[in-house]
C-alpha cells in the first residue's frame, strides 16, 4: 500500500507506538504496473509489500495488516492462504479486511481468521447494518468505520461537489453519489435534522457522529481521518464524546 500512499521515515515514531502498546496498522494490495495502478493479492507482490512496509517502519512485526479492497487477481481462497502464511511467518500478529462481501468474509475467515474489516459507515451511510455487521458479530470480526464524520458533509467542512476546497480529481467530485447535486439537496435536510439533535445537547455534529457510532457497540471501531497535524486535534476533542451521554440516541 505504500506504493500508494507512500511512506515518510516513520521508524522512530514506530519504536515510540511499540512503547506505548499501541497497535501498528498497514495496507497491503496496490500495484503500479507501467503507471496504472490496480489491486493485486498475489502472494509474491502482497509478501514484498509488507516486507517493505517493516523495513520502513522499522519494526519486525506489524499487529494487523489490512488487504485494502478486494483484490480480483486471486480467489478468496488463495487470499486467506497467503495471509495465514504471514500470520504463521510472525511478520503480522492479525490480518483485515476492507470493502468485502459477506460471503468473501466468511470464505477467508474460514482459511485464516480475519480480525478487523474496514467499511465505510456512519450517520448518512448505513448499509453495513443490512448484512455485514451481523456477519462481523457472528464471526468475531471487529468494523473499522472509516469516514465516519461522513467525508467532511457531517462537520460541514465540505458544502457539496462544488466546494472549493475540494481537488477536481476527489472522490466527492468524481464519483460519491452522496454529493451528486440533486441527492446532496437530499442529504442537507438529513444533516440539518442532526445538527438540531447536536444543538439540543451542546455539542458539534461531529461530536454526536462519533458518539453514534460508539453507541453501536464496542466492536464499532471508528477512524476519522485527516490530512494534516492540526486537524488531527480538531479530531481528537471529538473523542471526548465517549464519555457524553448520547447513547440513547
Amino acid at each position: 500500500m505504500q506504493d500508494w500512499y507512500g511512506y515518510q521515515s516513520g521508524r522512530g515514531q514506530t519504536r515510540v507506538l511499540k512503547f506505548l502498546n499501541i497497535f501498528l496498522l498497514t495496507y497491503l494490495t496496490h500495484q503500479n504496473f507501467r503507471s496504472r495502478w490496480f489491486l493485486s493479492g498475489k502472494e509474491d507482490y502482497l509478501q514484498a509489500d509488507l516486507d517493505y512496509a517493516l523495513q520502513e517502519l522499522g519494526t519486525d512485526y506489524i499487529d494487523i495488516a489490512v488487504i485494502c479492497r478486494v483484490p480480483t487477481d486471486v480467489s478468496a481462497v488463495e487470499l486467506g492462504e497467503t495471509l495465514a502464511k504471514f500470520v504463521a511467518s510472525g511478520k503480522c500478529k492479525h490480518v483485515g479486511l476492507s470493502e468485502a462481501t459477506a460471503d468473501y468474509i466468511r470464505q477467508v475467515h474460514a482459511i485464516q481468521p480475519v480480525y478487523c474489516i474496514e467499511q465505510e459507515y456512519s450517520l448518512w451511510s448505513r448499509d453495513v447494518e443490512e448484512e455485514l455487521i451481523p456477519v462481523c458479530r457472528e464471526l468475531g470480526i471487529k468494523v473499522m468505520a472509516y469516514s465516519p464524520l461522513g467525508r467532511g458533509a457531517l462537520t460541514g467542512t465540505i458544502s457539496g461537489k462544488h466546494d472549493e476546497k475540494l481537488d477536481p480529481y476527489d472522490y466527492r467530485v468524481l464519483a460519491s453519489p452522496k454529493f451528486s447535486e440533486e441527492n446532496y439537496k437530499n442529504n442537507l435536510l438529513l444533516i440539518e435534522e442532526a445538527k438540531q439533535i447536536a444543538m439540543r445537547k451542546g455539542i458539534t455534529v461531529g461530536q454526536l457522529s462519533l458518539a453514534w457510532l460508539h453507541s453501536k457497540g464496542n466492536d464499532i471501531v471508528p477512524i476519522p481521518g485527516t490530512t494534516s497535524i492540526g486537524k488531527y486535534f480538531v479530531i481528537d476533542s471529538l473523542y471526548i464524546t465517549s464519555n457524553l451521554p448520547l447513547f440513547s440516541i
